[in-house]
């Protein structure tokens, strides 16, 4: 339901990092037409997750291995470099939490004497990292990201509804890192609808850089080209050119609040109106790969016997991982 979410808002690809059933989210998106990387954990020491990966790869999807966040006790340094080993020989990368807080960094910091992305470089991680959040990633970490061309996913929304901060976004852009938005999640930020969180961030990061934090045109900009380079698909996503993917969002652009008046406000361009002002419920139409998977007045993306199936089966994966008797995440 997440998935249909996102599309009907506006998504073309996604990347998931599922805790509880990777295969079951392969198998619904690839039903539902959008590609997806599915980023899955192996377990310490462990085999059974190449099976899991073989499954999720089966479906279509691409894959990551996860590694949660810095201060997961079952993280240790030899782990950390068995996910090294397995990344390097599979050609793919580690979606990590990197600096979600502020707490977390100087954790790291106290128990290695190293910031998180400093400590990951030491194990030879870096160059292998999906690095998501980076709320409270150092200047010197912004630099080696940056050097390192690591792909960043910021997720405003969810860091101001947990308290954990603000991304440093301005000085990400300014070092050319790589970079995109993601929503988190709907049990993070209340939402899928990624076209929500450009105006988030923009809010966000305007309120505490000031006006020419961030522009209408770098936003568009994280969601669709960035969104495909941190995917590890810069040439065939993310813009609207001859050899491209034809992935393709009309909205609805009738309501006042995307029609502003005003000439030199910060609505005064149609970039700043659909970055600043537009959410996924102006969406009428989602194209991914040439097809139509959503259109606002056709039939809906799943039937009601689907979506009890799915809930269905949402309900069992949530149950058989021990999540619902989970003290903690």
């Amino acid at each position: 339901m997440a998935i249909t979410e996102a599309i009907s808002s506006g998504t073309t690809a996604l990347c998931l990092h599922e805790y509880l059933d990777p295969v079951v989210a392969a198998e619904v998106a690839a039903d539902l037409g959008i590609p997806a990387t599915v980023a899955l954990h192996p377990e310490p020491g462990g085999t059974a997750w190449r099976d899991t990966l073989r499954q999720v790869q089966d479906t279509g999807c691409s894959a990551m291995l996860a590694g949660v966040n810095e201060n997961d006790p079952d993280h240790t340094p030899e782990y950390l470099r068995e996910l090294v080993t397995h990344a390097a020989d599979l050609g793919i990368r580690v979606h990590t939490h990197v600096s979600e807080t502020t707490l977390r960094h100087e954790t790291t910091r106290a128990r290695t004497g190293r910031s998180p992305i400093r400590y990951y470089q030491a194990l030879g991680l870096l160059d292998h990292l999906y690095a998501v959040h980076c709320t409270a990633v150092e200047p010197a970490d912004i630099d080696l990201l940056a050097d390192h061309r690591v792909p960043v996913v910021l997720t405003p929304s969810s860091e101001a509804l947990l308290g954990d901060g603000t991304p440093p976004l301005p000085a990400l852009l300014a070092a050319g890192a790589r970079l995109a938005l993601g929503t988190d999640g709907s049990a993070w930020a209340g939402s899928e609808d990624l076209l929500a969180e450009l105006r988030a961030t923009a809010l966000l990061t305007r309120a505490r850089w000031g006006p020419e934090a961030v522009d209408g045109a770098q936003l568009i900009e994280l969601a669709t080209l960035g969104g495909a380079d941190v995917l590890d698909t810069p040439d065939t996503r993310g813009a609207i050119e001859p050899g491209r993917r034809a992935d393709l969002v009309l909205l609805d652009a009738r309501r006042p609040g995307l029609r502003p008046l005003a000439t030199n406000g910060p609505l005064s361009t149609a970039r700043d109106v659909l970055a600043f002002a537009a959410t996924g419920a102006d969406v009428v139409e989602t194209t991914i790969g040439g097809r139509v998977r959503y259109r606002r007045d056709g039939p809906g993306l799943l039937t009601g016997d689907e979506l009890a199936e799915l809930d269905e089966r949402a309900r069992r994966v949530w149950w058989d991982s021990g999540a619902a008797t989970a003290t903690s995440w």
